[in-house]
């Protein structure tokens, strides 16, 4: 397991940049405080300013926002099962030699667990050789988001000032197929960089899957198998400073992507 510290150094002049400083500090941790929560009146700031602020196509909002908050936590803790991650994962899918059993999955989840909040290498890499599954431990932070799909259509408040319904009326294709997972995407990091400048962190999260085996109420809009149900999750809350992570620096170049015409 490769970590560096959380506390990594920028030179003077990202600093000196408050967009480009809070963009450097959103990182997709993991381990959320369970014990620092923030106050439901934060995250509702945070949820108002990203109205205020975030844009939206034609201000036509196509997306539902579910918030998770602290009381959910035994939710969170049974959901975490289901985004066991890695090349072992695929033992707890259909026809995998663990498929259904949940009971070995939250044993491993317990060790796997165990292992990161103490830290110890030797131990993670006998459990990663042996094992070869993660678990994506950011849904149990203590405010959970979950973006899923909202017609999109004029609210009540926006027909009751008159918005000019052939804005909508043009478009009989906005509510098909996945063009609301860009409202999603937008709006889901924009609410990142508001709760990073508020003191937080923000973590995503698409890779989870469903079971009859493991219900969580959570997950309910991709029951009983429609995984584009929910765009995806962001966890929110303070990290844990015990717990190191890692960033992952593995990218392309910008000019591999980017070409001017």
């Amino acid at each position: 397991m490769t970590i560096s510290k959380s506390n990594l150094l920028f030179d003077e002049e990202l600093k000196n940049n408050d967009l480009k400083y809070i963009m450097s500090q959103r990182h997709n941790i993991r381990f959320f405080d369970q014990k620092n929560i923030p106050s439901k009146e934060l995250i509702e700031q945070i949820l108002q300013d990203g109205h205020n602020l975030i844009p939206h196509k034609n201000n036509l909002v196509q997306i539902e926002i579910n918030v998770w908050g602290p009381e959910y936590d035994k939710e969170k803790e049974a959901l975490v099962l289901n985004t066991v991650c890695g090349p072992g994962k695929e033992h707890w899918r259909e026809n995998g030699k663990y498929y259904n059993d949940f009971k070995i999955l939250k044993k491993f989840y317990d060790e796997w667990r165990s292992i990161w909040l103490t830290g110890d290498n030797k131990r993670w890499n006998e459990f990663r050789k042996d094992v070869g599954i993660d678990f994506n431990e950011q849904v149990r932070a203590p405010y959970l988001l979950t973006f899923t799909k909202r017609d999109r259509k004029p609210s009540q408040k926006q027909l009751n000032n008159n918005f000019h319904s052939w804005v909508f009326r043009d478009a009989p294709n906005a509510n098909q197929g996945h063009k609301w997972y860009l409202n999603a995407g937008i709006h889901g990091y924009g609410l990142a960089l508001l709760s990073v400048n508020a003191g937080l962190s923000a973590s995503f999260c698409k890779c989870y899957f469903n079971s009859q085996f493991n219900y969580t109420k959570i997950l309910e809009p991709i029951y009983p198998n429609k995984p584009d149900k929910i765009a995806f999750m962001l966890g929110i809350g303070y990290r844990n400073k015990e717990v190191d992570f890692w960033a992952q620096l593995n990218k392309s170049e910008k000019d591999e992507y980017t070409f001017w015409k």
